[in-house]
């Protein structure tokens, strides 16, 4: 038996191999106890090294230690292959002698290829039982994670529930690293889309940041939406959870300026049937509120826009092409390079017993590392105005895959 030592509130996904390797063992009868602290006997170790290259990690027996090094996301995600997968495939609780080094397999893809970087990213409410929201020793490192290895000028999120602000550490550390939240003026109550901003690169223009209120879904007795040949779905009232959230932004090196909205489109939840298309006019309705307050956004501070979250709605359905006919534009059309990824996929795996999320489903059964092509992605980004996109991504690391039902969308741009 062995203890596994991981650096505790690491920003570069330190405590994925920790995870993965302690549920490889549970998997098999043996529970491996996890810290975040020295402890005497024989250990697998994690450490952040910097100034490995990127992507790459070393193990190596010192004593009755195995100490694996790596200094960023993709590095430790390789290593936890590498534990996981060769050096304990049997699971047997013995330190082994080693001495290894090894890469990230899959691109990288981390370096920005414009002036700016925009990531939208619906991260999940954790929902593991009704009312309870669980994230597990896993916190929110592994959003952080990516957020840090990636480093966007503006990311924005969807279903950014109270728990997030309240049960983990994410605001804080966000904070930690330069990242501020974009708080709507007109509204004092915490987003459930919320825009967040590197401080380092950019400001947010005064008085800029503004939320728009969809309105509650208008219900039937069986608290299902009306349909056709209902006219009308919603009624303008104040709800944070069909909302959009706007902002200008600043560069600070030049003082170019761009617009960022992030934004959740309704989804089938409270339709009667779950058809695909059954919320479509769901979505019409959202949209249509939507694409006025852009324009006018736009044109009150002379940018153009990117808006960007989970749509509910691939491209070829109405949300998408009720934006396209008021003059939008989708953003990985637009792109010089892309990847053909779908955002959304399978759950986290949640094990109750470590209390952690240390596997995922894409929706394979034979092969659960496999994702989908953009085609059946519901998670877009528009663009209003001049915008020149040079890159246009859907990220799929696997603590990705560990933390939500999405992946995040990122673009690179120049204004």
């Amino acid at each position: 038996m062995f203890t596994i030592i991981y650096p505790e509130r690491s920003l570069k996904a330190a405590i994925y191999p920790a995870v993965t390797l302690q549920y490889l063992f549970w998997k098999k009868g043996i529970t491996l106890p996890l810290s975040t602290e020295d402890a005497e006997g024989d250990a697998v170790v994690i450490r952040e090294c910097d100034g490995m290259k990127k992507g790459s990690f070393a193990a190596v027996t010192e004593g009755n230690r195995l100490v694996v090094s790596a200094s960023d996301l993709f590095g430790f995600i390789a290593a936890s292959d590498y534990l996981t997968r060769e050096l304990f495939a049997d699971a047997e609780p013995v330190i082994p002698t080693v001495s290894h080094t090894g890469d990230y397999k899959m691109p990288m893809h981390d370096e920005k290829k414009a002036d700016f970087r925009v990531m939208y990213h619906n991260v999940w409410f954790h929902d593991q039982a009704p009312a309870c929201n669980v994230y597990g020793i896993t916190d929110a490192l592994y959003e952080l994670a990516e957020i840090m290895t990636f480093r966007p000028d503006v990311v924005g999120f969807n279903e950014f529930v109270d728990t997030w602000r309240n049960d983990t550490d994410i605001i804080e550390l966000l904070r930690l690293c330069g990242y501020e939240e974009a708080k709507p003026v007109n509204i004092q109550k915490n987003m459930i889309t919320p825009l967040f901003y590197n401080t380092k690169t950019v400001k947010l223009v005064d008085n800029s940041c503004y939320m728009l209120s969809y309105g509650a879904a208008i219900l039937d007795e069986n608290n299902k939406t009306f349909l056709p040949p209902q006219k009308r779905y919603y009624e303008p009232t104040f709800t944070r959870y069909r909302a959009a959230v706007a902002g200008v932004f600043e560069e600070l090196a030049t003082g170019k300026r761009f617009g960022a909205c992030v934004t959740h489109i309704e989804s089938n939840h409270y339709c009667p049937h779950q058809h695909p298309d059954e919320g479509d006019e769901l979505r019409r309705e959202e949209v249509r509120l939507l694409i006025p307050f852009l324009q006018l956004f736009s044109r009150k501070y002379g940018v153009s826009f990117s808006v960007g979250g989970d749509y509910n709605s691939v491209v070829t359905r109405m949300a998408c092409t009720t934006l396209e006919e008021a003059g939008f534009r989708n953003a990985r059309d637009l792109a010089t390079e892309k990847n053909d990824v779908c955002s959304c996929h399978g759950y986290p795996v949640y094990c109750k017993e470590l209390n952690t999320y240390p596997d995922y489903f894409c929706g394979f059964a034979d092969n659960p590392d496999v994702v989908g092509g953009y085609a059946a992605a519901i998670d877009q980004i528009y663009t209003l105005g001049e915008i020149d996109v040079k890159n246009y991504r859907c990220l799929y690391e696997k603590t990705i895959l560990c933390s939500s039902d999405h992946s995040p969308v990122m673009i690179d741009f120049n204004v």
